[in-house]
């Protein structure tokens, strides 16, 4: 049910993903960390990226990493070539948009964070990059969207994109301004509140509002 970063880049054309970290206020002050006064940009590997086949999909959990959180993160998928500012609204810039999980070991993570290291390997791992099926961006009002995340049927994550701290435009000009963006690079925006930890046999549903949705098993790589 995985795919490797071949199929995806068959899929969906993906050359880079970037991902928003402490996007939301509050999910910052749940893991003790500063509100960023920028966007805290950092990359995931797209061998790390699996889109769900049928609405379903899978997360292989590694062994002996410790601690796996999930992170429900709505994804924008950029339509074309982006270097500086964006002239115009932000949305003629974007193809497609879905949701997703970045799925983090957060025990790697913490040690890196500690030693001032990068969080690629915590970030990185198969399957560690869930993304739903794509749908075209044709809403106006995106500020009302909910992202919503439930494990085991029980809501853990839910909020509304408003919430987010960093606009979709302020981030891509932020991206954009120091890094080409390409045509079909996913953006992970960040995720609200209420990240938590995965064991074998869990069940996740993610949800962006009634346009798109995914159902991912939990289970032992």
């Amino acid at each position: 049910m995985g795919q490797n970063s071949d199929d995806i880049n068959k899929l969906i054309g993906v050359h880079n993903c970037f991902c928003v970290g402490r996007n939301f206020r509050d999910h910052a002050k749940e893991l003790n960390n500063p509100i960023p006064t920028e966007p805290l940009i950092f990359l995931k590997p797209i061998s790390s990226l699996s889109m769900a086949q049928n609405g379903r999909n899978q997360i292989l959990l590694p062994d002996s990493i410790g601690r796996v959180d999930y992170e429900v993160e709505w994804v924008l998928q950029v339509d074309r070539y982006l270097d500086g500012p964006i002239l115009g609204d932000w949305k003629d810039a974007i193809r497609c948009m879905g949701v997703g999980i970045d799925v983090t070991a957060r025990d790697l993570q913490s040690v890196a964070k500690k030693s001032g290291q990068p969080w690629t390997f915590a970030k990185g791992y198969k399957s560690f990059g869930q993304v739903s099926q794509l749908v075209p961006l044709e809403v106006t009002d995106w500020e009302e969207l909910e992202v919503t995340l439930t494990l085991n049927r029980e809501v853990k994550q839910k909020a509304k994109l408003e919430e987010m701290i960093f606009s979709p435009s302020a981030v891509l000009n932020y991206i954009s301004e120091r890094v080409p963006l390409l045509p079909g690079d996913l953006i992970f925006m960040g995720t609200p509140e209420g990240v938590g930890a995965l064991k074998q046999g869990d069940f996740l549903s993610v949800s962006l509002g009634d346009l798109v949705s995914m159902e991912v098993d939990v289970i032992s790589k």
